[in-house]
């Protein structure tokens, strides 16, 4: 029995260069693909989060949850965008729903291209990165505030090939907040199944018919209501399938979000059978860079996410090749990614090492010179974020199918 599955471990790890050149259109000579694998030290890290995957696969009528926490490389959701089209667009398991978003328009920030978003009112944007701002942040780590009983906010994810029906929404605020507006929808009534306000922080409305589009609308019934602070939004379906939900906020470092006092509580309505991790390249992009303080700050993110959701797989992914200002490569980047390294070891979870599977240190000049990278040397281009998408869900493929093909 175990020379048989050492068999098909060799015959998976050997097949995997030639299975990675055949998915990317474009392979690139110096992007390590042999290196392009979900490392996990004990072979279980990602169990909880394959088996979601394979009990889709077989026809349960359930949804997979992915939620993927990071900075601008996620806010703009071209990554993980990428990744959830291709998981969704995939015969073997289908789409869930848009999942969790944030109108950061709305806020005066970036709003991802793949929803759009209008409002009317004024509102205030509050970011946990501002050390400067005191809200009540959830998940995403960044409120919009309005003290205009009038003000809207129209929602449509349908843009730019986007194909979500909304069979119900979840809209997070503080609900047992006196002072805080109701909450309403444009719609007509008879579209209303039900009208739920839960104690994890959201109103859940769910419609008769599918919805392509969603208005959400304020009112004050009291005097005491002066205002209302928006956390997030979830749009769902009622069909079996995945959803990836993207929470990233511009400049956030590991503890940007440990400002965020409903940060377990919304993640645990998620109910996350995947939490990726991309953090780091603001908390390396520094002068002075203090390793262990990194370290802990990622060892008590962990805690939290587990405290929120304690059976869900964690997938670390190391910081990319940078420059340190435009002038000079980043040296910090390789010191975070050997504390992600042990940690991942230490406390039993997966790790994407992207800084070395784009070509380890000084890769970054390649990616600008081939245009996969922006001239920051920070970011990434749409055609860089897109095939960053394609590079780990096919690390997250292989490792699935090799799960699937050992049990």
């Amino acid at each position: 029995m175990t020379k048989k599955i050492y068999n098909k471990r060799l015959i998976a790890f050997w097949l995997l260069s030639f299975s990675l050149t055949a998915t990317y259109a474009q392979p690139y000579n110096f992007v390590r693909y042999d290196r392009n694998v979900i490392q996990q030290h004990k072979n279980n890290e990602m169990k909880y989060f394959f088996q979601s995957l394979k009990e889709l696969q077989t026809n349960t009528n359930r949804k997979v949850n992915i939620v993927h926490i990071g900075d601008s490389h996620i806010q703009a959701d071209q990554f993980s965008g990428k990744l959830r089209s291709l998981f969704q667009n995939d015969e073997r398991f289908a789409n869930g729903g848009r999942g969790f978003i944030f109108p950061y328009n709305v806020a005066q920030s970036n709003n991802p291209y793949n929803y759009q978003v209008s409002y009317t009112g004024y509102w205030e944007g509050q970011k946990s990165v501002n050390r400067n701002v005191l809200s009540k942040w959830g998940l995403s780590a960044i409120s919009a505030k309005t003290t205009d009983s009038r003000a809207t906010i129209m929602i449509n994810p349908n843009v730019n090939g986007g194909s979500y029906k909304i069979s119900r929404i979840k809209i997070f605020y503080p609900v047992f907040d006196e002072s805080s507006f109701n909450v309403s929808l444009e719609i007509d009534p008879k579209e209303l199944i039900s009208t739920y306000l839960s104690r994890s922080g959201y109103v859940e409305y769910q419609f008769r018919n599918p919805q392509s589009s969603i208005k959400i609308t304020l009112n004050k019934n009291s005097f005491l209501q002066n205002h209302f602070l928006l956390q997030g939004i979830n749009l769902e379906n009622d069909d079996a399938g995945v959803l990836y939900h993207a929470i990233g906020i511009n400049g956030a470092i590991v503890p940007t979000y440990f400002r965020c006092e409903d940060f377990e509580k919304h993640l645990g309505v998620l109910n996350p059978d995947l939490v990726i991790v991309s953090l780091g390249a603001n908390d390396t992009h520094v002068g002075n860079f203090n390793e262990e303080e990194y370290k802990n700050n990622l060892r008590y993110l962990v805690y939290e996410i587990r405290k929120a959701s304690p059976k869900t797989s964690i997938l670390i992914i190391t910081p990319a090749d940078s420059y340190l200002w435009r002038r000079r490569v980043n040296p910090n980047n390789e010191k975070a990614r050997q504390q992600i390294l042990e940690l991942t070891e230490e406390m039993n979870l997966a790790v994407w090492d992207f800084f070395e599977v784009m070509g380890g240190l000084k890769s970054i000049d390649k990616w600008v010179q081939s245009n996969l990278a922006a001239r920051d040397k920070l970011h990434f281009t749409p055609k860089g974020y897109e095939y960053q998408g394609e590079l780990l869900f096919g690390a997250l493929d292989n490792s699935y199918k090799e799960y699937s093909n050992l049990k």
